[in-house]
C-alpha cells in the first residue's frame, strides 16, 4: 500500500464498492448447502445392520444395561455395533477410492 492518506470520504467509497461487491455476488453465485445428512456410501445393508444394532440397544438397555462378556444381551449388542461400524468403514473407503478414481480420470 503506497503512504497516501486517505479522507474518510474514500474510507466510505471503498465501503460502499465492497458491500456493492458483496451483495451483487450473493444474487449471482449459487448456493450449494452441504447435508451433512446425505451418506453417499449408504445401502440396505448398512441401514440392516443397523436397525439390528439399535434393536439389540434397546433390549440391553431394557436389562439394565449390565456390562461384562458374561451378560448376553452386553455382548450381541456389542458385537452388532462392531460389525455395523466395520462395514461403514469399509463402504466410506469404497466411496471414497471410488471418487478419487473419477477425479484422477478427469
Amino acid at each position: 500500500m503506497d503512504d497516501t492518506l486517505y479522507t474518510n470520504d474514500d474510507v466510505e467509497n471503498y465501503y460502499r464498492l465492497i458491500c456493492r461487491s458483496i451483495k451483487s455476488s450473493d444474487k449471482c453465485l449459487p448456493r450449494a448447502k452441504y447435508k451433512k445428512s446425505i451418506k453417499p456410501y449408504w445401502n440396505n445393508e448398512l441401514k440392516r445392520l443397523k436397525t439390528a444394532c439399535i434393536e439389540l440397544h434397546k433390549k440391553w438397555t431394557s436389562e439394565g444395561s449390565p456390562r461384562g462378556e458374561q451378560y448376553e444381551s452386553f455382548r450381541l449388542y456389542k458385537d452388532a455395533k462392531r460389525l455395523f461400524r466395520k462395514e461403514e468403514r469399509k463402504m466410506v473407503r469404497k466411496t471414497e477410492e471410488n471418487d478419487f478414481k473419477a477425479l484422477s480420470e478427469a
